[in-house]
């Protein structure tokens, strides 16, 4: 945040926030290997009329040094020089007393990763460019297997215990981003040495893989704001235990990461009690982000993992802290669990401030007893201002004391969350907002029961001098990397081939290493403002900044690799294709769905416009229209029963009950009933509940008696509240003058959506399916209630077994009259009431109910007779007999007894069509967030193909006429519908059109009609529109932006490509034995033009070779294309590498289908 400084001429002038406009921030990274090298950009403005002093206040990394500051005005460029602290405020105000420009860089006094800088006299409208560069070495995690990149974009403001308030860096006045409209730009260039791929768990990411030795990162949608820190992981396709590499003439680092034996070979730990302590922050700013739910979550986890014969306590802090137990520590045992159970589950954000460092000195006071290990487990969201205090006075613990600190939300202090754990040989992690915590938790105890190797000791041998950096060699644990710099006194001494290093603990030598000598080249670009990366805090590294400018080294922290990529190893798997003997006709359409939900249908959706345009551009045949239960007012077009000379209405709080005789002619002329409460009952069976407000007759009668139509809102305001505390309804009953009857016909929720589909599809064939008959066509005991906000999911909705009318009469009567709106213009109601619409859509097949076994729970019988009572209805209210139908619509598996009775013509009534059935089918896996689980999609898919066969054997015995569609064909990961289930990576996307596009062309085989992409909208939990989660992995578009995925590009690529009834499949074979791998399918076309489906099913890189495919065309999606189309690029050579889950067609060039 840039500021004018609230002591400045202007700011007295001008009392309240001034801040100096923000217009363009941007972040360029390079990295390679584990280093970073960062350059933030921003542009101001200063729009005031005079010049002003301002406060910039910028968060780096932990570990990172800056060693560039440049500060441009018109064509003036300034350059920052290191100086001593106080010297260098001093000659800064000096500059301003004169009336020159001056730029001050200074680290925060009491946090280690916020940096400020003042801005003197910028002349008024003048615009000031600030450049920023630092670099840093970056965190190993997933046990050595990923490394993670942070640029921190966030500065919170944070709790004083000296202020006793919150208060922001460098004097400003700071908000949380979050409340800002800031965007950010970010490129970053990640060399490819030894990466398998990039990851975002942060910020949508688009890669582009052009560039010949570095992958180029970008943000995949337009505008991206600046309200959490940025994340990279880059997962490493090899790891190496020590490596030595030089730095220019002068300068030489060492890396070490110990494995489980190297850690048992160099500690031989004596057998202690362990003593787990758990800090909890219950601040205030815990509640922000749901911090404290993050938190009641960890601890649960920690209660029920803790070893046998340990002791523990829960330390809650704010302002003040308190101790679950008196003792210091309590023995583990089920009574103090309940103990502590009890506490957790009534822990809040209540205590006020962030006082953490009073707690710690209760702990330094209490020390563990003599055999026993502390470990303290750290829960907070890091909002504090005295970072080196808290710092200092767990360096003075670190003998018998190790700090496992978990920082929680989006922009907890990471100098705090990461100092604690490295000052006392501990562990940190950052958990954001819906995460699952139980994978963090598990790791850092694991770590709190390990052992680290400590003591280390560095013993150089390089014929020189050297100064070693960080100074003292923090401990390393199993698979950690540890860090050693030397840095020559003669900055321009060669190292030879004789130069080695050997780390030690004690007597026991942990690793040795000799120089790696090359020509080795800067990769960071001005070697006047270079400089190293060092282990250590923030304050070492600053103290060592002179001196590596001064020595002009060139930063370069290289590996030497052998392999370039996580890959299937061994010779490519080699597409074996014989042009000239077909195999099968390609018959199989690749189509999808689309189901009713907010996003799709209510006119406040923010993505619909582009839902529907995406849906046009696909050009798929045979898409299937679902308006389904979930949302009861979007599907259902009659809710309520017709109720004679009746009029009612029943409606929660805040809702309005809206009546009218208007149809008649006639005006209100009595109130029968109303109540505001519980009351309870169908129209003419209404009944007070307990609860009732006396005045509700009395209010309904002066609103509307003597009215055409009246409408009364429920709420306290209008009726009192007569039971505060419980949800009240308000039901109305009323009589019209004339006496009209009434019914409840609405399609103001359905008709938008729909018209929008169909315009979509227009000129396609398209597969209709009101799944959802009102549930008052049902017997049952009390009448359902329905959300009154059309956004709000019911999930109950599809209530009864058992139709009231048993000839299922009312029920073909529903679904004539609904098709009848659509398609004939309108239709009279149940007594003789004409609706019209003036529709006259046509389509070509209705799909009759959803999920039979399911919803309602019907038999095969009770669906059957439901089957012909529809078809029967829509023909007596249309007169349309060219309309085809869909049957069954089956989830259940392997219940081939269903299809038996159902295909049986014999089971049906006269004349009654069976044109075609459908049924579903959803992969799934054990993980939502672990890309390896996704690999299990493939074999599920390949044991449904055998139900299809069985399907298809007696489909052809019974009813060999009608078609086939599986009209529902997609993934569902665990807890899809929960709001706290930790949002997938984007490779799902990637997984999930790998799946499609595999399960398309093995269902093709089978020669099944059509295959439906299940589905284009769902989403998770959308807060900002109040909207609960519906199915967010059967997604194809982005819920945010309405942008296609990998799952949507595959679909439009496969619809795109195969020219159906025309295409010829042909022999294809592979050298992948069991298709593991890859999956691959030739097909030959009429004009003898070829083209190749290729399917990687694993994460991770596979090679193939297709021979003959130089000058054709590749089209592929993968992590690179992101919410793009297929990469089209043209093949220079026959071996091609698919990146994790890629789909890709290949357009062979023009040549003899003999070869």
């Amino acid at each position: 945040m840039l500021q004018i400084k609230q002591d400045s001429s202007f700011s007295h002038s001008h009392p309240g926030q001034q801040y100096v406009p923000l217009k363009q921030l941007n972040v360029e990274a390079y990295i390679k290997s584990f280093a970073a090298d960062v350059t933030i950009k921003q542009i101001f403005r200063n729009d005031e009329t005079q010049s002003i002093e301002a406060v910039y206040c910028f968060p780096i990394e932990e570990q990172a040094a800056i060693y560039s500051f440049v500060a441009q005005i018109d064509d003036r460029e300034i350059i920052a020089q290191l100086k001593e602290k106080k010297e260098a405020q001093r000659e800064y105000n000096d500059a301003l007393e004169y009336g020159y420009g001056a730029y001050l860089l200074e680290q925060d006094e009491k946090s280690q990763d916020n940096f400020i800088i003042n801005v003197g006299a910028l002349p008024a409208g003048k615009e000031c460019h600030i450049y920023i560069s630092y670099v840093s070495e970056l965190d190993l995690v997933q046990n050595g297997s990923r490394i993670r990149f942070v640029v921190p974009t966030t500065i919170a403001p944070r709790y004083d215990p000296n202020e006793g308030g919150i208060i922001s860096p460098g004097g400003t006045t700071s908000k949380y981003v979050s409340t800002t409209p800031y965007t950010i730009g970010f490129c970053c260039q990640i060399e490819k040495t030894n990466v398998s791929r990039v990851s975002s768990t942060s910020h949508p990411i688009q890669i582009e893989v052009d560039q010949e030795n570095v992958y180029v990162i970008k943000f995949a949608q337009k505008n991206t704001h600046l309200d959490r820190d940025i994340l990279l992981d880059i997962e490493l396709a090899s790891n190496r235990s020590n490596t030595i590499i030089a730095v220019e003439p002068g300068a030489i680092m060492v890396s070490f990461t110990p494995t489980e034996e190297d850690c048992q070979h160099a500690m031989n730990n004596v057998e202690t009690t362990n003593e787990f302590i758990f800090v909890i922050d219950c601040s205030g700013s815990m509640e922000d982000e749901n911090k404290i739910g993050l938190a009641r979550e960890a601890m649960l986890i920690f209660l029920k993992s803790l070893p046998l014969n340990c002791h523990f306590n829960i330390i809650r802090f704010g302002s003040t802290h308190q101790a679950l137990f008196n003792d210091i520590t309590a023995i583990y045992n089920e009574k103090n669990v309940q103990k502590a159970e009890q506490l957790i589950n009534q822990l809040w954000a209540n205590m006020g401030g962030t006082e953490l460092l009073q707690p710690l000195l209760w702990l330094e006071e209490h020390p563990a007893q003599t055999g026993r290990s502390r470990q303290i487990f750290l829960l907070t969201d890091g909002e504090i201002s005295n970072v080196n205090e808290v710092l200092d006075l767990c360096r003075s613990m670190a003998t018998s004391t190790r700090i496992f600190s978990f920082g929680l939300g989006h922009s907890p202090s990471r100098s705090l969350v990461k100092g604690l754990a490295r000052a006392t040989n501990g562990r940190f992690v950052f958990i954001p907002p819906n995460s699952n915590v139980d994978v963090h938790i598990g790791k850092q105890l694991q770590k709190a029961l390990q052992s680290c190797i400590t003591n280390i000791q560095v013993e150089w041998k390089l014929g020189t001098t050297v100064m070693t950096a960080p100074t003292n060699i923090p401990p390393v644990y199993v698979n950690d990397r540890l860090i050693v710099y030397a840095l020559a006194n003669d900055p321009m001494f060669v190292f030879n081939d004789k130069s080695s290093v050997e780390l030690r603990n004690d007597q026991i030598r942990l690793g040795q290493c000799l120089c790696i000598l090359e020509a080795i080249s800067m990769i960071f670009g001005n070697s006047s403002n270079a400089c190293l990366i060092k282990t250590g805090p923030v304050a070492e590294l600053v103290e060592f900044l002179s001196l590596i400018i001064a020595y002009s080294f060139g930063l370069f922290v290289a590996r030497r690799y052998y392999e370039t990529g996580l890959r299937i190893v061994g010779d490519p798997i080699v597409i074996e294709v014989t042009w000239s003997q077909n195999d099968f006709l390609l018959h199989t359409i690749p189509s999808l769905q689309i189901v009713t939900n907010p996003l799709v249908s209510t006119q406040s959706s923010p993505i619909r416009k582009q839902i529907f345009d995406n849906l046009a551009q696909l050009n798929a045949e045979y898409v299937r229209y679902a308006a389904w239960f979930p949302y009861p007012k979007l599907a259902v077009a009659e809710l309520n029963p017709p109720s004679g000379l009746l009029q009612c209405g029943n409606v929660g709080e805040s809702y309005s009950v809206k009546l009218s005789c208007e149809q008649g002619g006639g005006v209100i002329s009595s109130v029968d009933f109303a109540s505001y409460g519980t009351a309870s009952g169908a129209c003419g069976q209404m009944k007070q509940g307990t609860c009732h407000a006396a005045t509700s007759l009395e209010v309904v009668q002066k609103a509307c008696i003597g009215q055409k139509e009246c409408s009364v809102t429920a709420s306290p305001t209008a009726f009192g509240d007569p039971c505060f505390g419980t949800h009240k309804r308000l039901l109305v009953q009323i009589q019209c003058n004339p006496p009209q009857n009434n019914t409840y016909w609405n399609f103001t929720y359905l008709d938008p959506s729909f018209k929008d589909f169909l315009a979509a599809t227009n000129g396609h064939s398209r597969i209709i399916m009101f799944s959802t008959q009102p549930v008052w066509l049902f017997k049952l005991d009390t009448p359902h209630i329905y959300p009154d906000n059309a956004s709000e999911v019911d999930w109950g909705y599809p209530q009864g077994t058992e139709l009231v009318d048993d000839t299922m009469q009312a029920l073909g009567d529903y679904y004539g009259r609904l098709t009848a709106w659509y398609t004939r213009g309108g239709f009279f109601d149940e007594y003789g009431r004409k609706h019209v619409s003036n529709y006259a859509y046509d389509w070509d097949y209705t799909e009759i109910f959803n999920e039979i076994e399911a919803e309602h729970r019907m038999s095969v019988e009770y669906y059957t007779r439901a089957y012909d009572a529809v078809i029967q209805g829509i023909r007596r209210h249309t007169n349309n007999t060219e309309m085809k139908y869909v049957g069954l619509a089956h989830a259940g598996h392997n219940e081939f007894d269903r299809y038996r009775y159902f295909l049986n013509h014999s089971n049906h009534a006269p004349g009654i069509p069976l044109d075609m059935i459908s049924y579903h089918f959803y992969a799934s896996s054990t993980s939502r967030i672990d890309p390896l689980s996704y690999e299990a999609f493939f074999p599920q898919l390949d044991t449904f193909t055998t139900e299809i066969t069985q399907i298809e054997d007696i489909r052809k015995a019974l009813s060999p006429e009608t078609r086939t569609t599986i009209d529902e064909l997609g993934i569902i990961l665990p807890d899809d519908n929960n709001p706290d289930a930790p949002q997938f990576p984007l490779i799902f996307w990637n997984a999930g059109a790998a799946y499609y596009a595999y399960a398309w062309a093995k269902i093709a085989r089978q020669g099944i009609d059509v295959v439906g992409h299940s589905q284009l909208v769902g989403y998770p939990n959308l807060p900002n529109l109040q909207l609960e989660p519906q199915f967010p992995s059967v997604a194809m578009l982005n819920w945010t932006t309405g942008e296609g995925t990998a799952k949507y590009w595959t679909s439009k690529l496969l619809i795109d490509t195969a020219d159906i009834d025309n295409d010829q499949a042909v022999i294809t074979r592979t050298t992948d034995v069991g298709e593991k791998n890859v999956f691959s399918q030739a097909f030959v076309r009429k004009n003898r033009q070829r083209w190749v489906l290729i399917v990687n099913k694993r994460f991770a890189n596979v090679d193939v070779l297709l021979r003959g495919s130089i000058g054709g065309t590749m089209q592929i999606v993968n992590e690179a294309s992101g919410f793009g189309p297929p990469i089209e690029t043209k093949l220079t050579e026959d071996r091609i590498t698919l990146s994790p889950f890629a789909v890709a067609v290949v357009h062979m060039p023009n040549g003899e289908l003999g070869i």
